[in-house]
């Protein structure tokens, strides 16, 4: 059962290292911030996976295993979240997007003057 955890571990290293490496390619905050909340939410969630069933071998549930968990769940609400306040106020403080970009689904509503932040 070791190993489930281990391959666990090297799942979330990999993320968390995916996400390393996006922040320094990415060229905008705006990427900056979408691949490094995706990646590093899921690495972080696989290693408290994997500490959650590592601490269940060892016996440890009542005392030890239920945190994990409890982090896991509070990671998945607090990055997402995070990382969407932070990418408005990057935009509302003017922040430039990349000259290559795409589309901007919120120029509509800055040039209007709306306060739906």
């Amino acid at each position: 059962m070791d190993y489930v955890a281990y391959v666990l571990y090297g799942i979330g290293i990999f993320f968390n290292f995916a996400g390393v490496v996006g922040i320094f390619r990415m060229p905008d905050p705006y990427c900056k911030l979408q691949t490094s909340t995706k990646n590093v939410t899921l690495g972080c969630i696989s290693i408290m996976c994997g500490l959650f069933i590592r601490e269940i071998n060892l016996g440890l549930i009542a005392s030890f295993g239920v945190k994990p968990l409890l982090l896991a769940l509070f990671m998945l609400i607090t990055n997402p979240t995070a990382s969407h306040v932070l990418a408005q106020a990057c935009y509302y403080a003017g922040v430039p997007m990349w000259s290559k970009s795409v589309t901007d689904h919120l120029k509509g509503k800055k040039e209007a003057g709306s306060d739906e932040r």
